[in-house]
Formats: C-alpha cells, sequence, structure tokens
C-alpha cells in the first residue's frame, strides 16, 4: 500500500479500546489514529476528523452502531466501517452490510484477521481514488477537447477517438444534447464513457441538467430509438435533440451542432420529447420573399400569416429553430439595405430568441417587431437610458432581454436600440456579452471555479454557447484563457 489512513477507533470498553488501538498502531498504516467512547461522540469525530476508517463496536451507548452508520451516510463521507461485536446473529451482520458497512467481524477479534480487513479497505480506498482522479482527468481532457469542437474544431470522430482514449468501434455516430425531465431524479451513471448493449457511448455534461451524448452504432437509430437508448444508459426521463448519423471521417462538430440546433427547436415543440435535425427547406427563401414583401408593403395579415406558417413548419419538423433564425437576420440585412429605419436592429443568435420566446404568440410579436412602428414619441430621456444600461451592469448575470427593459422602462424597443448603441457603441446583445466575458475573465484567472460553474454565474445556461462566445471575444477558449493564466501568475 502507498497511501496511509486516518482511522477512527469507537469502543466504550476502555481496555478493548486500548487494546483495537495498538493493533491498528501495529497495522502500520495509520497516519492518525482517533478514539470514540460511544456512538454520539464516533459522529462527531466522523465531521471533525473524516476518517478513511472506522473500527467500532456495534452496541455502544448514546448512539449504536447501526444508528451511527446511517447518519455518516447522510453527510455524504465513503468512510469504510468495520463492526464486530459479541453478538453472532445474522441480524446485526446483515443490517450492517445493508447500510454499507466494508465488513463484520466477531469478538474476540483476532489480530491477523483484523489486518486482512484493514487491508482490504485500505486497497478500496485506494482504488476508488485512484478511479476518482482518472474520471477527473477525464473530464478535464474531455472538457478541453469538446471546448474544442464546439469553438468550430474540424476534428473527425476517428481523431476525437483517439484524443479521448475512448474506443468506438462502429461504423456509425451520432449525437444527441438531452435535458433531464425527471424532478429530483439523477442520472445513474457516474460513467463517462462506456457501452449499452452493442452501442457504445460517451457523456458529457453540458450544464447541471443538461448533457451531451455521443452513441457510436452500427447503424442510423430514430429519434425515438435513439431516446429510449439515452434513457436506458442513463436510467432518467429525458428530451432534447438528436443528429443524422455520420461515419468515422466525419466532423464530430458538425454533428454537435445539429444535435443542438434540434434541441432548441424542441423547447419549442408543443407536444414532442425528442426531435432530430432536418437540413434547411429548399423553400427558405419563398418564406424570407413573402415576408420580407409584407413588410415592406406594411401588410401585416400576409406577415402574420407567413410567420404561422414557419411556425406550423417548425412544429413538423421540416425547419429548425436554427434555420429560422436564420431567415430572421436575412430579413434584417435586407431591411437595413432598404431603409435606414432598420439599421438599429439587431441579429439575433438562437440563444437570444430561447430566452425570449416560449409561446406562439411570443413567436409572433418576436417577427412582428420588424413591422415599423407608427407614431413613436421619443420622449424618453437618457437619464432613462442611462438607468437601463446601469441595470445592465449591476445584474448582467440574470436572463435580460431587450424587450423585457423596454417593457420594464415603458420605451420603444427600436429608440432603446437605438440609444444603447449611441452611448456604448454596441448593440444592446455586444454590450451584454462584453460585460459577462469580463467577469468570466476575472473568475478563471482565478483559477477556483470550473469552466461549467463560470458559465453559469455570468448569466449563461449553455456551457457550450458561453464557450463559443468567449473564443469569439477573447481569442481563446475558456479553458486555454484559465490556463494561460494560471501559467502567467506562477
Amino acid at each position: 500500500m502507498e497511501h496511509k489512513y486516518k482511522v477512527l477507533v469507537a469502543e466504550d470498553e476502555p481496555l478493548i479500546l486500548a487494546g483495537l488501538k495498538f493493533y491498528v498502531e501495529e497495522w502500520g498504516y495509520a497516519s492518525a489514529i482517533e478514539e470514540a467512547h460511544n456512538g454520539k461522540v464516533a459522529l462527531e469525530k466522523c465531521y471533525s476528523f473524516a476518517p478513511d476508517i472506522i473500527v467500532s463496536d456495534i452496541r455502544m451507548p448514546g448512539m449504536d452502531g447501526l444508528t451511527m452508520l446511517q447518519e455518516i451516510r447522510k453527510t455524504g463521507l465513503k468512510t469504510k466501517v468495520i463492526y464486530y461485536s459479541g453478538y453472532a446473529e445474522f441480524e446485526y451482520a446483515r443490517e450492517a452490510i445493508r447500510l454499507g458497512a466494508f465488513d463484520y467481524l466477531l469478538k474476540p477479534i483476532i489480530q491477523d484477521k483484523l489486518y486482512e480487513v484493514l487491508d482490504n479497505a485500505a486497497a478500496e480506498i485506494d482504488a476508488e481514488e485512484e478511479q476518482h482522479l482518472e474520471i477527473g482527468r477525464k473530464r478535464e481532457r474531455m472538457e478541453v477537447v469538446c471546448e474544442f469542437l464546439w469553438s468550430g474544431s474540424n476534428i473527425s470522430f476517428d481523431e476525437f477517438q483517439e484524443d479521448m482514449a475512448i474506443e468506438f468501434p462502429k461504423d456509425q455516430f451520432q449525437v444527441l444534447v438531452l435535458e433531464n425531465t425527471s424532478s429530483g431524479q439523477k442520472i445513474i451513471t457516474e460513467q463517462i464513457y462506456g457501452s449499452f448493449g452493442d452501442i457504445y457511448y460517451c457523456r458529457i455534461m453540458l450544464g447541471s441538467n443538461k448533457m451531451l451524448l455521443i452513441l457510436n452504432v452500427d447503424q442510423a437509430l430514430q429519434k425515438e430509438d435513439a431516446l429510449k437508448t439515452a434513457e436506458l444508459i442513463l436510467g432518467t426521463n429525458l428530451k432534447g435533440g438528436v443528429s443524422r448519423s455520420a461515419g468515422r471521417k466525419s466532423k464530430a462538430a458538425a454533428l454537435m451542432e445539429e444535435a443542438e440546433a434540434a434541441f432548441a427547436t424542441e423547447e419549442l415543440m408543443e407536444e414532442t420529447q425528442i426531435v432530430m435535425y432536418q437540413p434547411l427547406n429548399e423553400n427558405a427563401g419563398f418564406y424570407k420573399k413573402r415576408i420580407l414583401n409584407g413588410i415592406s408593403e406594411n401588410d401585416i395579415e400576409k406577415v402574420h400569416g407567413m410567420i404561422g406558417y414557419l411556425w406550423d413548419m417548425m412544429q413538423k419538423e421540416e425547419l429548425m429553430l436554427t434555420h429560422i433564425m436564420d431567415i430572421y437576420n436575412e430579413l434584417v440585412t435586407l431591411l437595413s439595405e432598404k431603409d435606414p429605419y432598420y439599421e438599429q436592429y439587431e441579429k439575433m443568435d438562437v440563444n437570444y430568441i430561447r430566452e425570449v420566446v416560449h409561446t406562439k404568440a411570443e413567436f409572433y410579436l418576436f417577427f412582428m417587431n420588424l413591422i415599423k412602428e407608427k407614431n413613436v414619441e421619443f420622449c424618453n430621456t437618457e437619464m432613462t437610458v442611462d438607468q437601463v444600461i446601469q441595470e445592465i451592469d449591476d445584474n448582467y448575470q440574470t436572463e435580460l432581454t431587450l424587450s423585457s427593459l423596454c417593457e420594464k422602462y415603458h420605451i420603444s424597443i427600436s429608440y432603446l436600440s437605438t440609444m444603447i448603441k449611441k452611448k456604448t457603441r454596441h448593440t444592446f446583445t455586444e454590450y451584454l456579452t462584453s460585460i459577462r466575458i469580463e467577469h468570466a475573465k476575472k473568475l478563471l484567472t482565478e483559477g477556483k471555479l470550473t469552466v461549467g460553474q463560470v458559465t453559469e454565474l455570468v448569466g449563461y445556461n449553455d456551457y457550450f454557447y458561453f464557450t463559443k462566445l468567449f473564443k469569439k471575444y477573447v481569442g481563446v477558449t475558456p479553458s486555454k484563457y484559465r490556463k494561460m493564466s494560471t501559467d502567467n501568475n506562477q
């Protein structure tokens, strides 16, 4: 054994306690030994001493050993508890093992038998520690590799497999972005990668409740089969999006983007748990032209009808939300070229629309804001706009949206957009993003938090969306920025 271990001995008989302490000392692998004269004191020592191993009588005054073990497990401590007792009844041993005791000995304790059990406990502690370290190393490596992928890398699944030292023996890959829908139910598997039947998988957490699952399969799964497979692997109810299938030489990032696009679409679906990515409908140009004509002609009925058609196409999974955002942004570009009035309108990304659109009515409103506002009285003072900017500075970590600020301060969207750009030289989204990125840089420099934790603290709920933004603004991924900052401070 390479390590030494903290050992707590709990016994109410002084002579037996002294003998057990002597045995543990003679064992030679105890870094520190504490003693307790009853179960209550033993539990208190667990909190302060955090022993690796407990050797305890199962019957003690104040609190018996079984009750002590129940309380220990509530704290999350994984201490190895070795019980002994003069009572040879099977019920004690069975209850002790059921509660997670490591082993159960009978009095009188034979020294060599105690050493054998202590050696076994120490070996299991070492194995668990090594497994924990290995998982930590894998997660750290995976974080770097996945940031690399999500920020535009062109590596193939073969290269991903090599980077992660994962065995993917099948020829096809599909990617799922998923969210746990079972309140209070955690994912049962702690494995980062493994196999389920004849399907191999790699699981990557994107947040506290969101994950990415790479499936390595013989042939493409239909969306329902992919969801069912994911639920069986992870042991919980899920919803989300799934990519199309691709071979080993395909770009891993492309399938990840497809799965994320399908996931974003599912969030606006009315009765669907899983969406499979579909390529852009060839009629997208027709939709865009009809809406543009309606806006140009101020034909609200025509625009309203085409927006409804887009919504219906998305519900049928014939259009992804990303495609609809592309249509919206092309409309903004075309309108800006035709009319200076539209120069203050921002191009939106999918994350933005996911923040402001949750229903069909909100979807209509989002597009209908492109209709020219008539008779807008710019009666709001610059002081009010200064208040808005201060609110952005103070509450950057919350889900701020331009529409919510307009509603709160009774300002039109076009006026507030114009004034924010005038004062900050940035659009609302650019300004909010720059504030968040600066705070993220400070947190990453401190080096105390994971990239996932930083993501949530600066106001984002999507780990990889934050990664893409960070690289866009800073030039490197968050993980690399943190490493560079750490190296510079050494």
